[in-house]
Formats: structure tokens, C-alpha cells, sequence
């Protein structure tokens, strides 16, 4: 009973926009719509660059984690070909 006690007592002082930053699903659909920004635009710029993606390109941007993605986006920068940028 003093749990529920404490946990009312918190969330009476939370806002609305500050309990749905701190749920589990909240972090992860912001973690995810980070992804697919990512996912897109690793999509867009080599192809505007070095021309229609390949489908292998393609099939490593879908199945990514953030972390490859991340270093693919600072590859992207000095890379001269898609193999460069995806390595």
C-alpha cells in the first residue's frame, strides 16, 4: 500500500509529457522513428550520389542496428562508392 502511496505521489507531480518520456514503449518508439530516419536517409543520399541502390545495399539499411547506421552516416561522407559508405 505504500508503494501505490509513493508512485501516486510521484505521478500527481509528473506532467502528462513527462510520464509518457519516462514509459518503456514511449523510449522505444522515439528509438525506433530515430532508426527509420536513419534507415531513410542512408537510403536517399548514396543514391542521389552514386545512383540506384543495389539490393543488397538495400537489405542491409532495413535489417541495420543504430550502430551501423551511425558509423554508415560518417562513412557516407568521404565514401566513393555505396560499398564504401555501407562498410
Amino acid at each position: 500500500m505504500v508503494k501505490i502511496k509513493m508512485i501516486e505521489e510521484v505521478l500527481a507531480c509528473m506532467t502528462m509529457e513527462e510520464i509518457i518520456k519516462e514509459s518503456s514503449f514511449s523510449q522505444w518508439l522515439m528509438e525506433e522513428g530515430e532508426k527509420l530516419g536513419m534507415q531513410r536517409t542512408l537510403t536517399q543520399l548514396p543514391a542521389t550520389r552514386f545512383g540506384p541502390l543495389p539490393s543488397w545495399a538495400e537489405k542491409r539499411l532495413t535489417t541495420a542496428d543504430r550502430s551501423s547506421l551511425n558509423r554508415w552516416t560518417t562513412n557516407f561522407v568521404s565514401a566513393a562508392s555505396v560499398e564504401d559508405c555501407l562498410n
